[in-house]
């Protein structure tokens, strides 16, 4: 909210608010500018620096040209003729264009060539990501002001501390080229700006709304002679014959035991209605078998239409207003996806991230709360007595150590 306001409307200035434009500013800054390089960089100085900060790049051109923008911008917040909106967009703007930039130098590329023997790959791919990684240390001091608790978080990824504790000490106003230090190893990772699905500015707009106080409305006060045409009671005759009179009644001691119709043995001419399958005695190879227990089967063909994929839990939240559900977001290896699922009763949101569970993966798109669930994790229940409330369902998941990719499939 502090981000979009100052990045939204000049400073000291009067300026519209929608939770819409909060939405489209969010994704658009936060999450595929900043957020993303965030993302996608260090989760390549993981994979292919073995979660090590890259040696400093020697290419004049790239050094210059990193040198000189960071110098210009490490000095114009602190200068007094720029206001907080084009601060906040010529970050955007570098954000944008540095993950233009990986775009093209294709990292997941050259980690290839350099696995094959390439030198002059890897030192390419060392000099891209460290470009990258520098960026966003200097583009994270910038943006602590304004989104004090994110860039906390991106610093402590960076495997640079508190960010907090680095302001203390002037380390953000001396802002220069290689000041991330090679070999420094980035802290655990984890998403820091997941997409935000629409219809979450319809929740916000709605639970605004809810929470706006609503007028009394007037209790009015009828006449005298409304209330006695309405609200009198009028008297009942005690004559049984008189019109008015209370409808006679007459009672049985208690219910007829068998009233045989046509000498039938039947006590209605209602004809029975055929019992359901679950209601039904089960009958020949099936007589000795629970019906309660008896599953229905299905055939290979069946089941090979579920698909059932590994995924890893990035994201966990609660849904407003929503007690049993949490939004989750997974990876799939091949793609990311949100489904909400109704375990919030026995998992906390902080229990779930970095899980890899099972997940279903074809199932038709669900909406609730104005979001859409694109699939359902598996966990089982044990069993219990008719009346008793289900326990905590465990989660089918698997190991860490579980050499499986994201997006196996089950079978």
């Amino acid at each position: 909210l502090r981000y979009f306001l100052l990045r939204e409307i000049p400073f000291g200035q009067d300026g519209s608010f929608s939770f819409e434009a909060l939405w489209n500013r969010y994704n658009a800054d936060l999450t595929n500018d900043y957020g993303n390089l965030v993302s996608r960089t260090l989760s390549m100085i993981e994979k292919y620096a073995k979660a090590s900060i890259p040696q400093i790049p020697t290419e004049p051109d790239l050094v210059d040209a990193a040198r000189d923008w960071i110098a210009g911008a490490a000095s114009f917040p602190h200068s007094g003729g720029i206001s907080f909106t084009k601060i906040l967009e010529e970050l955007s703007r570098q954000a944008s264009g540095i993950n233009g930039t990986l775009s093209q130098k294709a990292p997941w590329k050259l980690w290839a060539l350099a696995e094959a023997g390439d030198k002059l790959a890897w030192s390419e791919l060392q000099n891209s990501l460290y470009v990258a990684a520098e960026f966003i240390r200097v583009l994270t001091a910038l943006l602590y002001p304004f989104l004090p608790y994110a860039t906390a978080a991106v610093w402590r990824q960076l495997g640079l501390g508190s960010i907090e504790e680095a302001a203390k000490n002037g380390d953000l106003n001396n802002l220069q080229w290689g000041g991330l230090q090679p070999g420094t190893k980035i802290g655990p990772l984890s998403q820091i700006f997941p997409r935000a699905d629409k219809g979450l500015a319809q929740i916000m707009a709605d639970m605004e709304s809810a929470s706006a106080p609503k007028p009394a409305a007037p209790t009015p006060t009828p006449s005298k002679l409304v209330d006695e045409v309405f609200n009198a009671s009028p008297a009942v005759p005690q004559d049984s014959t008189d019109p008015a009179a209370a409808p006679r009644t007459g009672s049985f001691s208690e219910p007829s035991p068998g009233l045989h119709v046509g000498g039938s043995t039947a006590e209605t001419t209602e004809r029975s209605a055929t019992p359901s399958h679950h209601e039904a005695n089960p009958s020949g190879i099936f007589g000795g078998v629970n019906a309660e227990d008896a599953s229905p089967q299905i055939s290979i063909e069946d089941f090979a239409k579920i698909e059932l994929r590994v995924a890893k839990v990035l994201v966990a939240e609660r849904i407003p207003k929503a007690d049993k559900l949490l939004r989750l977001e997974v990876d799939l290896g091949y793609e990311k996806r949100q489904i909400l699922s109704g375990i919030a009763e026995w998992y906390t949101p902080e229990e779930l991230i970095g899980r890899r569970i099972v997940v279903i993966t074809n199932l038709a798109p669900r909406k609730m709360r104005g979001l859409e669930s694109h699939g359902m994790l598996l966990a089982a229940s044990a069993p219990t007595a008719e009346g008793e409330r289900p326990g905590k369902p465990a989660l089918a998941t698997f190991l860490d150590s579980d050499d499986l990719p994201l997006g196996s499939r089950l079978k």
